[in-house]
Order: C-alpha cells, then structure tokens, then sequence
C-alpha cells in the first residue's frame, strides 16, 4: 500500500481563507484539450469539420428513408401504390 507521502503533490489553489484544495478535474481536463488545440490547430480543425459532415450525412440519410418509407414502402403495404389496378396493365398475367 501507498502512503501519501509516496503520491504526488496534487496542484493545489489557494483560497481566500488560505486553504489548499484541491484543483478540479474538469479544469485540469479543459487545460490540457486547450494545450492540444494550441499545438494542433489543423488536425481539431479536420476533425470538428470530418463531425459535421458526418453529422449531416446521417441526417441526410435518414430524411431519404422517411421518405422512401412515406413515398413506396407505405401506399405498398397500404395496396394503394397501382390503384384501380394498373399494375395489370403493365404486366400482364
């Protein structure tokens, strides 16, 4: 077992009453992502822009099935899609 002799120190911020605490997760986790964007403009760059491509190919996509399902799938099922019907004047028996 580890004492707390053997850790290391933890950054510590003082307050106004003069205690240390402890810094926060978060802060150290958005220094570090701020430290990478500054050193790797580029790379977040193409990154946050390959996101949103994506994002908008899904949603892309997924308007086209709806209406692939609202425009074909549906009146099919539904018997409407060769009304009064036409499908056997196309092909006949």
């Amino acid at each position: 077992m580890s004492t707390d002799s053997e850790r290391p120190a933890l950054s510590d911020t003082t307050t106004r009453v003069g205690h240390a605490v402890p810094e926060s997760v978060l802060r150290r986790g958005g220094r570090l992502v701020w430290r990478s964007l500054r050193m790797h403009p580029w790379a977040h760059g193409a990154g946050i822009m390959g996101a949103n491509v994506f994002a908008l190919a899904v949603v892309g996509f997924t308007v086209v099935i709806g209406r692939i399902t609202d425009e074909v799938i549906v009146p099919g099922l539904d018997g409407e899609a060769f009304p009064d019907n036409r499908c056997s004047e196309r092909w006949p028996r």
